[in-house]
């Protein structure tokens, strides 16, 4: 299927927006079963609209090349319905004599083109133009494998969970928004941070991003448990088209505005506590039904950046392994860097600080352990760091990452709660097992609660106090193990 779109003013078709009054939209020159599918331009009509190509043509009169595109945004308010949309930069325009000649393979009737009107025809619009001569079998099998949208997953909605308990309800909702606000920030990042002369279009990363971000905001806007949170949220882009983002610049207008929206989700879930749904249970169930979709995002963003940095190297005639020469145009590859790799060039701090990495499940013993090494604090011994020190506003990342650069002693308190967060293995655990072994940093772990700790990585470092006596089962006599466990930690900060 394809739109055909239909306009009698003449240089309409410039890339700008465009309104028809909702009389002119799916509505004429379109088969009765397509009128009934598509006419409620509701969520999951509008993802499938945008995976249909284009046909921007004008009426016989104004005798003006069509061009083929596709839809970036459909919204409708009131009587009217806006497209944005762009070409596809490789197509030439089809003059309309050639149009003409091709109304019937197109499915155009006899006076349609006389007629201002959006309609969707049931032809193969690539195929008819490959058959032409107007286009190439290549061109034709890529742009149609561009197009091709996953079925679009409804965004979620109080109905879906009002069936689990309130304290579930409400620690799914925190769990599934930083899993949303983490693929936002990082398909923003990935690509704007080469956006400034490198860009593409790339119909499956947009459609993870419209996915994502219409799901923030349904859940922000709708969901009981989230009414305080305490900003609105404004995607900084309607689309991650190349007409959208060309020449925007990560560091200087994207990192600040997405750093700000991440730090504040992050604090805001750490201010309520959430912790990770037992496996089965509806909110663990809830919660896998978007996993998918939010890997899927980050997945794409991810491989777009990869593409788009190794066009830029080819395009610059070096070898990917080699370094950028002095050139005006080198500076333009300081956006290959992630935030992670800037933060760690930018900041070289001391290594003097105690990391203690937790499940906010288990926040009770991170109290009592931040509790027994105060006096140590006091004199000068320690300088332990944990995200309560996270400020609202703060920059989360960054502040994570600074914390993560000046660690010289890991403490992790280990339950299965902590074994099983993925936010905890790819945000801090990673990590400080590589500063571990990279650059020094001791891992002093402790056995909050017995689990599977014998079948990771724990198992080839020293624990802080012995892990045949779990913490949590000392009820009476655990200010004796913190005292121990805090000399051990002591001993390896000095």
């Amino acid at each position: 299927m394809y739109h055909l779109f239909v306009t009698a003013e003449a240089g309409t078709w410039d890339g700008s927006p465009y309104t028809f009054a909702i009389s002119r939209v799916i509505r004429e020159y379109t088969d009765d079963a397509i009128k009934n599918k598509y006419q409620t331009l509701d969520e999951a009509v509008v993802a499938e609209l945008q995976s249909f190509p284009a046909l921007f043509a004008y009426e016989a009169t104004e005798n003006s090349e069509a061009r083929v595109g596709f839809i970036k945004r459909i919204r409708q308010r009131s009587n009217e319905v806006q497209i944005e949309y762009d070409f596809f930069p490789d197509l030439t325009p089809i003059p309309a004599e050639v149009l003409s000649k091709l109304r019937w393979e197109l499915e155009i009737g006899n006076w349609e083109m006389n007629r201002t009107h959006w309609a969707i025809k049931t032809a193969d619009l690539f195929q008819v133009l490959f058959e032409a001569g107007l286009i190439t079998k290549e061109q034709s099998s890529r742009l149609s494998a561009q197009l091709v949208k996953a079925a679009p997953i409804a965004p979620p909605s109080s109905d879906q969970i009002t069936g689990m308990p309130i304290e579930d309800r409400r620690n799914s909702s925190l769990l599934l928004l930083i899993m949303l606000a983490q693929a936002y920030y990082k398909m923003l990042e990935c690509s704007t941070s080469i956006s400034s002369w490198c860009t593409a279009l790339d119909l499956e990363l947009n459609e993870s991003y419209f996915w994502t971000i219409n799901n923030i905001t349904n859940l922000l806007k709708n969901h009981e448990d989230l009414k305080d949170f305490p900003i609105q949220f404004e995607p900084l882009f309607p689309d991650l088209y190349p007409s959208t983002i060309r020449d925007v610049d990560w560091e200087d207008m994207v990192a600040p505005e997405a750093e700000r929206f991440l730090s504040t989700v992050q604090k805001y879930i750490t201010t309520k506590g959430i912790h990770d749904p037992e496996e089965g249970t509806p909110a663990w169930i809830f919660i896998e039904l978007f996993r998918p979709a939010v890997d899927k995002a980050v997945e794409r963003a991810i491989a777009y950046n990869k593409r788009m940095v190794q066009h830029a190297r080819t395009a610059l005639g070096y070898s990917p392994q080699t370094p950028p020469s002095d050139s005006a145009d080198s500076s333009h590859l300081t956006t290959e860097k992630t935030c992670q790799e800037t933060a760690e060039k930018a900041h070289s701090p001391q290594r003097d600080k105690v990391f203690i990495s937790y499940s906010h499940r288990d926040k009770k013993f991170l109290d009592e352990l931040l509790a027994h090494l105060k006096p140590l604090e006091r004199i000068g011994r320690v300088s332990a760091w944990s995200d309560l020190q996270i400020q609202p506003g703060s920059q989360w990342a960054e502040e994570i990452q600074k914390a993560l650069a000046s660690t010289k002693v890991a403490v992790l308190l280990v339950t299965k709660d902590f074994l099983a967060s993925d936010f905890i293995q790819q945000s801090e655990l990673g990590p400080l097992l590589r500063a571990a072994k990279e650059d020094g940093v001791a891992i002093r772990w402790v056995l909050v609660r017995d689990c599977n700790w014998k079948k990771t990585p724990l198992k080839d470092y020293q624990a802080a106090y012995p892990p045949d006596k779990p913490l949590a089962g000392k009820s009476w006599s655990r200010d004796s193990a913190w005292v121990a466990i805090c000399e051990a930690i002591e001993e390896a900060a000095n």
